[in-house]
């Protein structure tokens, strides 16, 4: 009752259908577009309007979906990444300008000459060449990786490093790659002494109180939302033990969940620096990572149209899909998430998210 009584206010304050409409078109569109369960936001500077989810965890038992519920961010992950790495930098743990090889000097010996002036900004942004490593096919051609999770990664980093680069100048167009991000994760690791997991926990669930889990929410819980794929047309859920998960490798790239709220308050946090408003981060680290560098910054895509900076990023590991976009100078954020992913699934992101700027937007 009080998240209709909220909605009743916010879209009589915002549009001009009623609350009752406004939920009925949008869990019409999740049955159009077979998308399982469904999670949305929006967000202003100073308030968060709407959080609402329906639908179900599991298309077979039906068990239906809770506001609490986590769901996968897949890329959205760098976003976070890269907001850790910001705090750092202010901190002055690491600078923007530092080069890999600053940190791990003994391991340019063997590395490729390409590499030799990497900087961490270039390893956010997409600028380093390192291989991209969005298809599963890449991580079959591996050797094995041994110990921790940190101990891998740092293995994987100084095998990518003896590959050619992706792009012949480095640091000038950005070439889409989740294992810069594991390069990434690897000199904060260096730096810090402490596991990626445990610089997210500290700078977002500790600080900021904003719960974080690691992999597929039903990993952490068969009573989480289940990712879906698509096989004959049907949609088929995908169990917690399935082989179908992001590597370990480039976790820093793609595997955190979160609920609705809490992904929530981490984009208003964004869109309050983007507006100058201090908070954890200073306004400069924010219009770093979100226009730092053209059309890809640190975690964020982002143009420049008809007046308004707008920056967005879409995620998925194949069975949930996210989507986040920010238009700072209209003071609103938009996400909307689900458990599923396909081209149509996509479509019908796109197309709630249409619906939810037309009853919000300005």
């Amino acid at each position: 009752m009080k998240i209709l009584q909220s909605l009743l206010i916010c879209a009589l304050s915002f549009g001009s259908v009623s609350a009752q409409s406004f939920l009925y078109q949008v869990d019409s569109l999740r049955g159009v577009y077979h998308i399982p369960a469904l999670a949305i936001a929006v967000i202003g500077a100073d308030s968060i309007p709407l959080t609402y989810v329906c639908g179900y965890r599991n298309s077979i038992t039906k068990e239906p979906a809770m506001m609490t519920d986590l769901f996968h961010l897949g890329s959205n992950t760098k976003a976070i990444t890269s907001f850790v790495a910001a705090k750092l930098v202010e901190q002055g743990r690491i600078k923007w300008e530092t080069k890999f090889f600053d940190i791990f000097p003994k391991a340019q010996v063997g590395s490729r000459s390409d590499y030799k002036n990497i900087t961490f900004e270039q390893l956010l942004s997409h600028r380093a060449g390192i291989r991209p490593f969005t298809d599963g096919n890449e991580f079959a051609k591996l050797p094995p990786f041994t110990g921790t999770a940190t101990e891998q990664r740092k293995l994987f980093a100084l095998w990518l490093l003896k590959q050619r680069p992706v792009k012949p100048k480095l640091g000038e167009q950005y070439v889409y790659s989740n294992a810069g991000y594991a390069v990434a994760a690897v000199m904060l690791e260096q730096i810090t002494k402490k596991s990626w997991e445990d610089l997210v926990r500290e700078h977002i669930q500790d600080s900021l109180h904003i719960a974080v889990a690691f992999g597929w929410p039903n990993r952490q819980n068969i009573h989480q939302p289940w990712g879906h794929v698509v096989q004959n047309d049907s949609l088929v859920p995908t169990p917690p033990d399935d082989l179908y998960k992001v590597n370990p490798l480039i976790e820093p790239a793609g595997d955190i969940s979160m609920d609705i709220g809490g992904y929530a308050k981490f984009v208003q946090l964004h869109l309050q620096g983007l507006r100058d408003k201090p908070g954890y981060l200073t306004p400069e680290s924010f219009q770093r990572l979100h226009y730092g560098m053209p059309d890809y910054a640190l975690g964020w895509g982002w143009v420049f149209e008809k007046g308004n900076h707008i920056s967005f990023h879409d995620g998925s590991a194949g069975t949930f899909f996210c989507h986040a976009i920010i238009s700072e100078e209209d003071n609103i954020a938009l996400i909307v998430i689900c458990n599923t992913y396909s081209e149509q699934t996509q479509k019908g992101v796109y197309a709630i998210r249409k619906l939810l700027k037309k009853v919000y937007g300005k």
